[in-house]
C-alpha cells in the first residue's frame, strides 16, 4: 500500500504471506509479516502510517490470516500497539553468510 502526494510517494507499508503451517494457535497454518511501514519525516503524525497498516491488517484478515507479526522500531510500538500488536519477546534470529561462489 502507498500514500502518494502528487508523484511522491510519502508512505508506505505492506505484508509478506507465510505458509507457516498449523499450529494449536493458528489452525489455518498462514501468517503475515508486516513489511516497510513508512511515512516520510514532513508527512507523519497525520495518521498515513494508520490508514495504510489498517488496510493492510483488512486484507490479511479477508484473507483468513490470523496471525501477524513485525519488527517494531521504538518511534513505530505505540502505534502498532494501538493496532493490536503485543510484544513477543520469545523470537531468535539466525544469520548466515551465503555461500561464495567458486572462483572460475
Amino acid at each position: 500500500m502507498l500514500a502518494v502526494d502528487g508523484d511522491v510517494v510519502v508512505g508506505g507499508a505492506g505484508a509478506v504471506l507465510l505458509d507457516w503451517g498449523p499450529t494449536r494457535a493458528n489452525p489455518g497454518g498462514q501468517m503475515a509479516r508486516v513489511v516497510n511501514v513508512f511515512t516520510l519525516e514532513n508527512w507523519r503524525r497525520r495518521g498515513i502510517a494508520r490508514a495504510l497498516l489498517q488496510e493492510v491488517l483488512r486484507r490479511c484478515e479477508d484473507l483468513g490470516v490470523c496471525e501477524l507479526n513485525l519488527g517494531a522500531t521504538e518511534a513505530g510500538r505505540e502505534l502498532y500497539r494501538s493496532l493490536g500488536f503485543n510484544e513477543y519477546p520469545a523470537e531468535m534470529r539466525r544469520r548466515v553468510s551465503p555461500p561464495v561462489p567458486p572462483r572460475s
